[in-house]
């Protein structure tokens, strides 16, 4: 019967439970997604709301609206026209949306 070379017995630390951002946070920095639940913009839902941005299930076609999501697809180059082309989503919708060139200027977190 072979002999295992190493009994390590040590005991099992106690620790604590990480708050949602920070498990959402952990995930995505070793799994590349969150098996939590967690999304992106859980964290910032309320300022969001309160800086008056549209959730994306509630965009219309033809609004001009503020709303916040991650960009998961986004066409390289802009159009020859300077249109940028994004597909965004917030957990609960996605939406393709078209920014024209003198807005894209305003546009967080494109780069």
């Amino acid at each position: 019967m072979p002999r295992a070379l190493l009994h390590l017995h040590a005991p099992v630390p106690e620790l604590p439970d990480l708050a949602p951002d920070e498990l959402l946070r952990a995930d995505l920095a070793t799994k590349g997604l969150s098996e939590s639940g967690c999304h992106l913009l859980d964290a910032h839902r309320t300022r969001l709301r309160n800086l008056g941005c549209v959730p994306l299930a509630a965009v219309r076609h033809g609004q001009l609206v503020w709303t916040a999501g991650s960009v998961i697809a986004r066409q390289k180059p802009p159009s020859a026209g300077g249109f940028a082309f994004f597909v965004l989503e917030d957990r609960l919708a996605r939406v393709q949306v078209v920014i024209s060139p003198d807005r894209l200027w305003q546009v967080v977190g494109v780069g």
